[in-house]
């Protein structure tokens, strides 16, 4: 369920939203019990989930979130599932050519030092 994001929080609460409704005589537990599923989901597929994907392919977190959006427009989950590796590839394949590693620079995840400042 976790490869739809959107959908697939609910679909996989649903038995355990069910029973908190069940066995607690306030509405209020399972607004809390959603908002916590939701919350969680959220996060860990928007901020997690590209920083530790784009640190093992190295390529920059914000990158994996766009083709992550860009490929799931395009091709769906199975798109969501590729590009990720696909990106790591275009990132490699740009770092061999000399005229377009500004573009892989921009891609990866390295942070330029400062000499001026280094201490």
């Amino acid at each position: 369920m976790n490869l739809n994001p959107y959908v697939g929080v609910f679909i996989s609460s649903l038995f355990a939203i069910l029973y908190i409704f069940l066995t607690t005589d306030s509405i209020t537990y399972p607004i809390k019990a959603i908002a916590v599923f939701v919350g969680n989901s959220a996060i860990r597929n928007n901020i997690i989930t590209p920083m530790v994907v784009g640190s093992q392919v190295k390529v920059n977190a914000l990158a994996v979130l766009l083709a992550i959006l860009v490929s799931g427009w395009l091709w769906g989950i199975s798109g969501m599932i590729l590009f990720i590796p696909l990106v790591g590839v275009l990132k490699i394949s740009l770092e061999k050519s000399s005229d377009m590693s500004v573009f892989a620079y921009l891609l990866g995840d390295d942070v330029p030092i400062d000499e001026k400042n280094e201490n």
